[in-house]
Parts: structure tokens; C-alpha cells; sequence
């Protein structure tokens, strides 16, 4: 399966608020809400968020669909903290727990990182990842990331961009 990159819509409310509910999905989302309060509700809310980035010159995170043939959303990709002075930022990325381990994530950076750090005028991405999770730091290796820290429970991880 072929994936793409694309903006964020209102309409992928409903496949989102899905994939949230999926608990093991959700813990790698980076949502800090419990389950329990996971409606469409909140995620209409988390998604106006994000699409008001879109518009903004200097947004202070981005974040795109991953979505699979039929344009269904499998999880996102995107890039915050950003610091323009310094230009530098943190990925991050997830998929729902059904279409992990089939080569989206790496296929997801490699997009990401071919307009993103560009388009923002960034030189280096950084991504954090527990030392537990041996899959996504095999993504961000496949995709150029090299570690430059590491501490009990995390590896950091940074590639430097030409601009």
C-alpha cells in the first residue's frame, strides 16, 4: 500500500476519534488525555487546532495525515518545537496498531523530509523515542537519523537538513 502526506481535514474526524479509541494506538500518539474522555467532541477540537497551523507564516507545530489509497487517515506525522532562531525541531509520528510494522513510518519521514524541514527553513530535526521502542528508532536509522544522546529510558536522535 502506497501512503501520502496531506493537511488535516475537519471530515477525518470520525476515522481519527477511531483510531484514538484504540488504546494501544493512543498511547503512541502523543494525546494526553485518558481514554475514558476520548470523544468526537475532543476531537473535532484537536484537529481545529492543528488546521489553524496551516495558515499561520510561523506555526509552532505542523501536522499532516498519513493516509492509505482510499485517502483514509492512518495516523499522522508531524514537527513541533520549533525553534526558528536556532532551526531546529522535534518529529514525530505515529499509525494505528493495525497498519504498524509495514514500512508507513519510514515511508512517512522520507515525504516529511523532503518539503518540511524546507518549507520551515529548519537545518536539523530532532526526534525523541523511549529506549523500549527498538521499531521507530529503526524508522528514524532507515531514514538518516543518527543518536547523539542517550539517557535511562530515551534515545535522542537528530539529522541535519540541507536547506
Amino acid at each position: 500500500m502506497n501512503i501520502t502526506l496531506r493537511k488535516l481535514l475537519l471530515k477525518d474526524k470520525t476515522n481519527l476519534l477511531k483510531l484514538f479509541l484504540n488504546e494501544n494506538t493512543l498511547k503512541d500518539t502523543g494525546v494526553n488525555i485518558s481514554h475514558e474522555k476520548i470523544n468526537l467532541n475532543f476531537v473535532n477540537e484537536w484537529l481545529k487546532e492543528r488546521i489553524e497551523q496551516y495558515n499561520l507564516e510561523k506555526p509552532d507545530f505542523l501536522i499532516y495525515a498519513i493516509s492509505d489509497n482510499s485517502k483514509k487517515i492512518i495516523g499522522t506525522i508531524g514537527i513541533g518545537d520549533i525553534n526558528y532562531k536556532d532551526k531546529t525541531a522535534e518529529i514525530g509520528y505515529w499509525v494505528s496498531e493495525e497498519n504498524a510494522g509495514k514500512g508507513h513510518c519510514t515511508n512517512a519521514i522520507k515525504i516529511f523530509m523532503k518539503t518540511i524541514p524546507k518549507l520551515l527553513n529548519l537545518n536539523r530535526i530532532i526526534a525523541e523515542v523511549s529506549q523500549e521502542n527498538i521499531a521507530s528508532h529503526k524508522v528514524l536509522e532507515k531514514n538518516g537519523f543518527k543518536t547523539f544522546k542517550k539517557s535511562k529510558n530515551k534515545l535522542l536522535l537528530e539529522k541535519e537538513t540541507k536547506i
